[in-house]
């Protein structure tokens, strides 16, 4: 079949040339080959993404609450109450809704199955991410793979708790900045190259002028919304933003003057915000047994908000005692690192950053993105090193986890750039061992985190 596959591709370019009166049945099904194989494979890529983590979640599932946040979060899903603040309203509705339309199996179990169905889908999610940036399969495929079956993004997928969705969020949030980005500087080049012909077309030098697309921020308002909404769910998220206030600007900071741009990104942020009225009118007029913080009035609802009395977001603290304790963190963050993705995908992750140097902007997004969803946020948490190492590493372990998901990026990164390496040294074979005897392989290295945590969750 390989010898096939060069005329195959010629024949389905020469069709583009071809007017559509004048096609054959030959033709007509080349053209269906084109439209529903050779494209719908980006999208099988994710689906077995979202299967094989998906089906090893289901066989690792925890089969009731786990200790930690859980029991609270499943009795407030499951009775319409509050759960500690911030309230976690997004989470507590979907999981009411999951409980109530899947009547199998127990409560607790139904939890932990709809995060094992979270981290899926953000697994599929960071696949699309990274086709994106490399418009290979394989490299997309292994690097989503490595974060599914990491030990600390493993474990919150089979437990009920908030992080499973936080990592869906912000896989989503990355994915739609980054096809935004794509979808202006497309037309960007679109507008030069119009005015290029327009040009040639008009010798007189009257003026020119091109319509603006209207279009062209439908993706950054989709980003407002979601941005809203993951903030009912883990205010932690919050620590991406720089990095994707950096893309704005970098790609188009004219966003942030004009007025219509503003008001419906705001408009769309706050929508994202209304499962927060959810505190407010279960408190107030739901009947379930507990309540945290009572938000039924403006005051609760707010401190409920800032979680006041329940470890709130502290302030930056400098103070010589903390500057020690901070090494402390700096290698507890890269131990961890290597405990999550194994020896094999810290390589795979530091080739794909170097390999991103070239692509500044993108390269910079993700490194302030790294940065801050993790060692600055770590940082920022210091009152947490008076605990107990144990304790310490426990709690700052879960808040690892959207860093995790940007490393796992730069992993499928840096498969992408072995393979080419690989490919390189082998230039005079043939095309059958550059085109399956090297990918292939490298497919299957999804198998080491796979088999190296398997035996600890």
């Amino acid at each position: 079949m390989n010898f096939l596959y060069p005329h195959i591709k010629q024949r389905l370019t020469s069709l583009n040339k071809t007017p559509k009166e004048s096609y054959s049945c030959y033709d007509v099904g080349f053209r269906l080959i084109k439209k529903y194989i050779f494209k719908k494979t980006i999208f099988l890529g994710g689906l077995f993404v979202f299967l094989t983590s998906f089906l090893v979640y289901f066989f690792t599932l925890a089969p009731t609450i786990v200790p930690g946040d859980g029991p609270e979060l499943i009795a407030a899903a499951y009775n319409l109450g509050t759960a500690h603040p911030p309230g976690y309203p997004l989470l507590t509705l979907i999981s009411k809704f999951f409980i109530t339309v899947f009547p199998f199996g127990k409560i607790a179990w139904r939890v932990n199955l709809l995060n094992a169905l979270f981290s899926s889908l953000a697994a599929a999610v960071v696949y699309l991410i990274i086709y994106k940036l490399t418009r290979k399969k394989i490299p997309a495929i292994v690097g989503a793979l490595f974060l599914a079956f990491s030990s600390g993004f493993w474990f919150y997928s089979i437990t009920a708790e908030v992080f499973a969705l936080n990592n869906l969020f912000a896989a989503l949030l990355i994915l739609i900045i980054l096809t935004w980005r794509e979808k202006v500087l497309k037309i960007k080049k679109s507008k030069i190259q119009n005015l290029d012909s327009r040009f040639q077309s008009n010798p007189s030098g009257s003026p020119l002028r091109v319509q603006p697309d209207s279009n062209q921020h439908k993706w950054l308002y989709l980003f407002c919304f979601v941005a809203g909404l993951s903030f009912t769910n883990q205010q932690a998220i919050i620590f991406l933003a720089p990095a994707f206030l950096f893309l704005i600007l970098a790609t188009n900071w004219k966003v942030f003057i004009n007025l219509k741009n503003l008001f419906f990104m705001a408009l769309f942020l706050i929508l994202g915000l209304i499962p927060y009225a959810y505190l407010f009118f279960a408190s107030r007029f739901g009947s379930a047994f507990f309540y945290w913080g009572d938000p039924s009035n403006l005051k609760n609802f707010i401190s409920v908000l800032l979680r006041k009395g329940y470890g709130g977001i502290p302030y930056p603290k400098l103070e010589i005692s903390l500057i020690g304790a901070w090494g402390r963190t700096l290698a507890f963050y890269y131990s961890a690192l290597y405990y999550q993705f194994t020896l094999a995908g810290v390589f795979l992750g530091l080739l794909g950053f170097f390999s991103l140097w070239r692509r500044e902007k993108i390269f910079n997004f993700l490194l302030i993105a790294f940065l801050f969803s993790g060692l600055l946020f770590l940082f920022y948490i210091g009152n947490l090193l008076h605990l107990e190492e144990a304790i310490w590493k426990g709690i700052s372990e879960r808040f690892t986890l959207l860093s995790m998901v940007i490393f796992s990026v730069w992993i499928g990164l840096g498969i992408h750039c072995l393979i080419k390496i690989i490919l390189s040294l082998l230039k005079s074979r043939s095309e059958m061992i550059k085109k399956i005897f090297v990918p292939i392989p490298i497919l299957f290295c999804f198998l080491i985190p796979l088999f190296t945590h398997y035996s600890y969750v």
